[in-house]
C-alpha cells in the first residue's frame, strides 16, 4: 500500500468509453513480480506442501472475523470443524469450512481464501426443477490456489491484517505471467469481498471497523 498520484479514466456516459483523464491522489495497493532466484537452484529440503508454515498464530482481529462470518453466512453455509494440524479450511462451493484449531487472525485469512475459491471458482445455476446446481470451473489446481491466496493476501492488506500468503503462493511457483493472469481474473472478486466486509457493521462488542482503503487495478509494466 502506498500514497501515490495516478491518472483515472473518466467515462463518457453517452459512449461508455474513457474520453478524458484526471489526476487522483490517494492510497493504492498492488504487486510487482521480481525475479530473485529459482528454488530449483538451491539445495536442501523440499518446500512444505501444506499451509501451516504461513499461519500467523495471533488473535488481534475478532472484529474483522465477525464481519467476515456475517458476509459468508448471507450467501453460503459456514461451519467450523477440527480439520487436523495441516488443513486450514475447504469449500465445496456451498459450504465454507474453517479449522477450529486456528486462532482468530488465521481464521480470517482462511475465510478470505475459501471465499475467493467459492466465488471465483464455482458457478451456481438453477436447473429445470429450480434447484441450485454448483459446478467447479475448469482451472488447474496451481492457478486456483494462486488466485485464492493472492486474493486473500490483498484483501488482508486492504483491511489492515498481516498476511504471509506470499509463502503459500511460492509453493505453486507463481511467476509474473501467472500473477498477472490471476489478478485480471480475480480483481472483481477482491473488490466485491472488500466492499461487502466494509459495508457490514461491527457488533456492539467489537472495536470500530478499520479505515477503508480503495483498491485500484493498474496495468503492470
Amino acid at each position: 500500500v502506498s500514497q501515490s498520484r495516478y491518472l483515472k479514466g473518466i467515462k463518457d456516459p453517452e459512449h461508455d468509453e474513457v474520453k478524458t483523464y484526471e489526476w487522483i491522489e490517494g492510497e493504492r495497493i498492488g504487486f510487482r513480480p521480481y525475479a530473485t532466484f529459482d528454488a530449483t537452484q538451491t539445495e536442501g529440503k523440499d518446500l512444505p506442501t501444506d499451509a501451516p508454515f504461513h499461519r500467523l498464530g495471533t488473535n488481534t482481529r475478532q472484529d474483522l472475523l465477525d464481519r467476515l462470518e456475517t458476509v459468508i453466512k448471507k450467501r453460503y453455509k459456514l461451519e467450523y470443524k477440527d480439520l487436523g494440524k495441516m488443513t486450514n479450511g475447504c469449500t465445496d462451493g456451498e459450504t465454507i469450512t474453517i479449522n477450529t484449531r486456528l486462532p482468530t487472525d488465521d481464521r480470517c485469512l482462511t475465510g478470505f481464501h475459501e471465499l475467493m475459491h467459492t466465488i471465483a471458482h464455482y458457478t451456481r445455476k438453477k436447473n429445470q426443477e429450480g434447484k441450485i446446481e454448483v459446478t467447479m470451473k475448469n482451472l488447474d489446481r496451481q492457478q486456483k490456489e494462486i488466485d485464492a491466496e493472492l486474493g486473500s493476501f490483498l484483501i488482508a492488506r486492504l483491511l489492515n491484517l498481516d498476511s504471509k500468503g506470499y509463502r503459500y503462493v511460492a509453493i505453486y511457483k507463481a511467476n509474473g505471467k501467472l500473477l498477472r493472469e490471476s489478478m485480471d481474473r480475480i480483481y472483481p472478486t477482491i473488490k466485491a469481498i472488500v466492499r461487502m466486509i466494509n459495508e457490514t457493521k461491527p457488533t456492539a462488542e467489537t472495536p470500530p471497523q478499520q479505515p477503508t482503503v480503495t483498491l485500484i487495478h493498474a496495468p503492470l509494466s
